[in-house]
């Protein structure tokens, strides 16, 4: 055999082997290129998946606030008999007002702010939301030119693109300064993917068929076309996901709106909470913005558009953060609320701790469009064993600006709830889905009260109730209200009213119309843990 070997390989022809050796040395060195993409890759990602955000998870002193000092406020949304949809906007009429009576600073990061319509197309029904808001905006500037205007926004306006979404173009004119959030400084919530961008994001910067904009805009027909690059940035799933305002009225009062809510046309029909502070946290929210629009600057100083450079900007923001006084929480006393401002994971800490602990004689209370992390759907059940009892109001999640989707998270989430409580016995978990039309119910909302012990608690903002938006992936803001006091009866008076449908319009469905069976059910199970478990998902 081994003679064989040799005398076949000493009549070999060498003209034969130099090319299987070439090719074989190709192989090798391909392979050995994606082991150490591979190898890069999985490295860096874990890296951006294990650093925290720096400076940006936030958890305010507890602060006791006058009721006065802190209004609720709902934008609800129903159909009357005539099938005609109803809409009350307290939201955006309160953050108008805000604008109108501003003084010197008005500083606004809000998630979504354009006049894409999607698959909406012109709706008569729509209020111009986005129009209102930069309209009024720029009249101040006008009217006021040393009002210090800053709009912090997330590149999505813009499609992802190095330039300034086209609804804010008219505030940069004007005089305003508009910052895209630096979403490369967020850790990485698409494991499988965002690696791999990470790594060879900077071979894409010099390859100009990724920047060439042939493709058709996924968020608007007949929209600017975007480019490979912008697709690609898009697939990374990372958000300013924020709804806050903060601004200092002509009497130097500071006041700040923290909300669900996005100045957003094609979302003007939704269903949102928020609250107005002009006391409390509102320095600490204040100081916060300040610092997310200087790090974006200072990460991508392209992300500045307005009269202001990006130094200059970066300098004004320094000067202000120094002038900032430190906030000093008084006594809790008389019937002040307590009030804490948290972001990013420290939202889902104050949840898991809220409800665990809750049970007897608890009852909670959950206006929700997403839910679906997991510790906050166990705490739920460990608290429904305790005797807590649960009411949700949840969006069925069909409904995505003219598009259908497939009802996922909620569907799956609810379904699995709904089958796990008429299972269990002495479990007391009731559930109602919002009877939406085109909108979506985009509450973000929790409440835990006990009638017998005082406990009233509140969570309400900008944060889904989600992987995502609780765990420190997304940029996001709540507040937390103990003692509630009236604050916590009108969330109870709006729950009810939602969940009775009163005042004549239809509001919510019993659950049955849109829990999952079958094969639907197994389907929308695996595909929402596939999100979960991947990040490969909007939820």
């Amino acid at each position: 055999m081994i003679e064989t070997f040799r005398h076949v390989h000493a009549n070999a022809d060498p003209s034969e082997s130099a090319p299987r050796s070439r090719h074989l040395r190709y192989k090798i060195g391909i392979a050995l290129l994606l082991l150490i993409i591979v190898v890069f890759s999985t490295g860096l990602g874990i890296n951006f998946m294990a650093t925290p955000l720096n400076g940006f998870n936030v958890q305010s002193a507890e602060f006791a606030v006058a009721p006065e000092d802190c209004r609720l406020l709902f934008d609800v949304t129903g159909m009357d008999s005539n099938g005609a949809r109803v809409t009350d906007h307290e939201i955006m009429d309160t953050l108008l007002a805000l604008i109108d009576r501003a003084g010197d600073t008005i500083v606004l990061d809000m998630f979504l702010v354009n006049k894409y319509m999607g698959e909406l197309g012109s709706r008569g029904d729509m209020r111009d939301t986005t129009g209102e808001l930069v309209d009024a905006l720029v009249r101040k500037k006008r009217h006021s030119p040393n009002t210090f205007i800053l709009f912090i926004t997330d590149p999505i306006n813009s499609s992802y693109a190095e330039r300034c979404p086209a609804a804010l173009q008219p505030l940069t004119d004007a005089g305003g300064s508009v910052v895209l959030t630096d979403l490369a400084q967020l850790p990485d919530s698409n494991h499988l993917y965002s690696p791999f961008y990470r790594a060879l994001r900077p071979l894409g910067k010099r390859l100009p068929p990724l920047q060439t904009r042939v493709f058709p805009n996924p968020f608007h027909q007949g929209g600017p076309r975007v480019s490979l690059g912008q697709f690609l940035r898009l697939l990374n799933f990372k958000a300013n996901h924020r709804k806050t305002a903060v601004i200092r009225d002509r009497d130097g009062q500071w006041r700040a709106l923290i909300t669900s809510a996005n100045p957003h046309t094609a979302s003007s029909a939704h269903g949102n909470v928020g609250a107005v502070l002009k006391a409390g946290p509102v320095m600490d929210i204040l100081i916060g913005e300040y610092r997310v629009a200087h790090s974006s600057i200072l990460g991508d100083p392209k992300c500045c558009f307005g009269s202001l450079t990006a130094p200059e900007l970066v300098r004004v923001l320094e000067k202000r953060l120094a002038e900032i006084p430190a906030s000093a929480p008084r006594p809790i006393e008389g019937d002040s609320v307590r009030v804490s401002y948290m972001t990013e994971d420290r939202i889902g800490d104050a949840l898991n701790r809220m409800l665990k602990d809750s049970g007897e004689g608890d009852t909670i209370q959950m206006m929700m469009f997403y839910l679906s992390d997991p510790a906050v759907v166990q705490h739920l059940k460990g608290a429904a064993k305790r005797g807590a009892r649960i009411r949700l109001l949840l969006d069925p999640n069909r409904d995505a600006f003219g598009h259908e989707k497939h009802g996922i998270p909620n569907r799956v989430i609810g379904t699995q709830l709904h089958r796990w409580a008429s299972k269990t016995s002495d479990i007391d978990v009731e559930l109602r889905w919002f009877d939406t039309h085109g909108e979506q119910a985009h509450f973000k909302l929790l409440r835990i009260v006990n009638w017998a012990s005082g406990r009233d608690s509140i969570v309400l903002g900008s944060a889904n109730f989600t992987t995502r938006n609780l765990r420190g992936y997304n940029l996001e803001s709540a507040l937390r209200i103990e003692d509630a006091g009236d604050l916590g009866r009108h969330v109870g008076e709006v729950f009810t009213k939602l969940w009775q449908n009163r005042e004549g319009l239809t509001y919510t469905v019993p659950a049955q119309d849109y829990t999952l069976n079958g094969l639907q059910f197994l389907r929308g199970r695996m595909r929402a843990a596939f999100g979960n478990t991947t990040g490969m998902c909007t939820y």
